[in-house]
This record gives structure tokens, C-alpha cells and sequence, in this order.
């Protein structure tokens, strides 16, 4: 009896079967882990922000936040600093309401929109007087603070202090 090289129907279905659930388990994880990724460059765009705005402080206003935000935008950002998804960064800026409270949340008028659904809205809340706790700004005795937040893709918004 002659024998036939080669697979079977069966064998051949049980591959094809491997294969297309290792390309489902890729096709679902990839897009989080792009978006991951994405949240992982927003923190460190933030970061450089904050590092550029304790330069500028440092060395161009004697310590004070700027008060022409635009200006410092321009003049102490680099060129390229966009979002991953390459959308221009929008500022907004918020001082910290302070009756004399100290340690309270200044969440309602200063970074109205940064909670809730929705995706990345690419503002970058300023709040002046604050500091943060966890992903909420919170008031500060020195007015020469800043707490700085970005509404992020897959986690909570991402918040940095000068």
C-alpha cells in the first residue's frame, strides 16, 4: 500500500483554528496596548511641561508662574510638543479658589471637563495655588504653586506639581 505525504483535512482545520485565535488575542490586546502607550508619552509630555515651567520660573520670573501663558507656551515649549495622537495642546489656566481654606479641592470651575467619559480632550489644566493629591488639585498656602493635569486616554487624569 502506497502512502500519501502531506496533512489531513483535520490537521489542517486545527492549525488554521491556532492561528486565528492567536490573531484574535492580537487583534483585542493591541489596540490597549497602543493606547497605553499613548497615556505613557502624555505623562511625560506633562512632565516636560512642568520641568520647562520650573525653568522658566527659575530663571525668567524670579520664582513667580508666568503671566502671559501664551508667551511662555511659544517661547519655552518645543515646537513639536503635541500630543501622541498629533493634536495641538490647548492651556487652561485656573487659580485655585482660596478663601483662606487650605487643602481643599479646586476641581469645579478649574478643570471642569477633565473627569468623565469621552477620550482625550488635549487641554492641560494650569491650576495655580494648588498642589495635588492623587489626580485632584488641592489648594496651597504658596500661590507659587501649580498643579498640572491632563485628561488621560485609559487611566485617571495624570496631575504634576511645580
Amino acid at each position: 500500500m502506497k502512502r500519501e505525504n502531506g496533512f489531513t483535512l483535520v490537521e489542517v482545520a486545527l492549525v488554521m483554528g491556532i492561528a486565528g485565535f492567536i490573531f484574535t488575542m492580537a487583534f483585542i490586546a493591541l489596540p490597549g496596548l497602543w493606547a497605553t502607550e499613548r497615556d505613557a508619552e502624555r505623562r511625560d509630555n506633562i512632565l516636560t511641561f512642568v520641568t520647562k515651567l520650573k525653568d522658566y520660573m527659575t530663571n525668567n520670573n524670579r520664582g513667580a508662574l508666568p503671566s502671559d501663558w501664551n508667551a511662555f507656551k511659544t517661547q519655552f515649549l518645543p515646537s513639536n510638543f503635541t500630543d501622541p495622537d498629533g493634536s495641538a495642546y490647548t492651556l487652561r489656566v485656573r487659580k485655585c479658589r482660596n478663601d483662606s481654606n487650605i487643602d481643599y479641592a479646586c476641581t469645579d470651575d478649574a478643570t471642569a471637563g477633565i473627569n468623565g467619559t469621552g477620550g482625550v480632550n488635549h487641554i492641560i489644566y494650569v491650576v495655580t495655588g494648588a498642589v495635588c493629591d492623587g489626580d485632584t488639585p488641592k489648594s496651597s498656602a504658596n500661590p507659587r504653586r501649580a498643579a498640572v493635569l491632563y485628561k488621560m486616554e485609559r487611566t485617571d487624569p495624570y496631575c504634576a506639581n511645580t
